[in-house]
């Protein structure tokens, strides 16, 4: 009798293991599988040669890019080369990219810069904040942008413990965002998980604007739409400039 309860239960593990092994190599097989979205109108933006993981776009049209992130343990197109900030006018027929200057006294060797905002006061003096990680350490630096110089002028950086404190990773397959919090040894514990439900139902719109298998873009991490303009943004590797 137990011999044989233990080999039900042993029946019962092997196909909970199996379903995961399925449910695994679907996700892995969905994952390889990227069906291509085209647009016609779309060329890789001059300058970007290694990365430019998050854009943000004022009302005006101005757009504002961070450039050169590096990682550990990720590859760089230019890994001698320090980050930076770049503008694009999306009003222009044909935007370009300019690096804005900073100004000095900010330790421009060792910018890496990651995730990118922006405010205007009232009275529309424009203030970037932009995350940082010099010596893969995590600082917040606010700049002034000064419109008629192209330039941007260092105001602050901001240090704290908790600005590294917690990560989170979407697996969008399975609708699901994962909170870890980190912990001084680099050691991870999870916290929650965070269910996204209803994503098949008649209410959410989503349209697959462009799509692609790496040969034009390869780590994709932003998005931004301006006035029928597209702008897509990577972890490490180049740009593209779309219209819509």
């Amino acid at each position: 009798m137990g011999r044989l309860v233990a080999l039900s239960l042993l029946g019962i593990a092997l196909a909970l293991l199996g379903e995961r092994f399925l449910a695994l190599r679907n996700r892995l097989k969905a994952s390889s599988q990227v069906q291509s979205v085209d647009l016609p109108n779309c060329h890789l933006i001059k300058g970007i040669e290694a990365g430019s993981e998050d854009i943000d776009i004022l009302p005006n049209g101005l757009a504002f890019l961070s450039v050169g992130l590096k990682c550990q343990g990720l590859h760089s197109f230019a890994p001698d080369k320090p980050g930076g900030i770049l503008m694009m006018d999306l009003e222009e027929e044909k935007p370009r990219a300019l690096e804005l200057r900073i100004s000095r006294g900010f330790d421009l060797a060792s910018f890496n810069p990651h995730g990118i905002s922006t405010f205007i006061d009232n009275d529309d003096i424009v203030y970037l904040f932009v995350v940082n990680h010099p010596e893969f350490k995590n600082t917040v630096e606010s700049f002034k942008f000064i419109e008629e110089e192209n330039s941007l002028l260092h105001l602050k950086t901001i240090k704290h413990e908790l600005l590294s404190r917690y990560i989170y990773v979407a697996d969008t397959l399975a609708h699901e965002i994962h909170v870890f919090e980190k912990h001084p040894n680099m050691n991870l514990t999870q916290l929650k998980v965070l269910r996204i439900q209803n994503v098949l139902s008649e209410k959410p719109t989503v349209t697959t604007v462009y799509a692609n298998n790496g040969s034009v873009l390869q780590g994709s991490s932003v998005a931004s739409v301006y006035d029928g303009k597209l702008l897509i943004g990577t972890l490490y590797h180049r740009a593209l400039y779309c219209e819509l």
